[in-house]
């Protein structure tokens, strides 16, 4: 597959895969202490508030730092969230 061809099936298949989320949240609270850039809307689905500079070191509400993944990074190592279309 040449690299023009590989970028566009990348890029579909992110797009594909961002689709499934349901905006709940719950990966971005993992152990109680959520991420201080996750933020609540008024329809009850969550955002966060740096989406496009998420990956990397964050820092929790709590102040506690750790490193923002993709999702499909937490499903390519077998963690599991309950009611999260991406592990279902």
């Amino acid at each position: 597959m040449d690299s023009g061809k590989y970028i566009h099936y990348t890029n579909e298949t992110l797009s594909e895969y961002e689709a499934l989320c349901k905006r709940c949240g719950r990966c971005c609270e993992a152990g109680g202490d959520p991420c201080a850039n996750l933020t609540k809307q008024a329809d009850g689905r969550h955002y966060c508030k740096d989406y496009n500079n998420r990956l990397g070191k964050q820092k929790t509400v709590n102040g506690a730092e750790f490193t923002c993944v993709e999702v499909r990074d937490h499903v390519a190592l077998g963690y599991t969230i309950d009611g999260c279309p991406y592990f279902s």
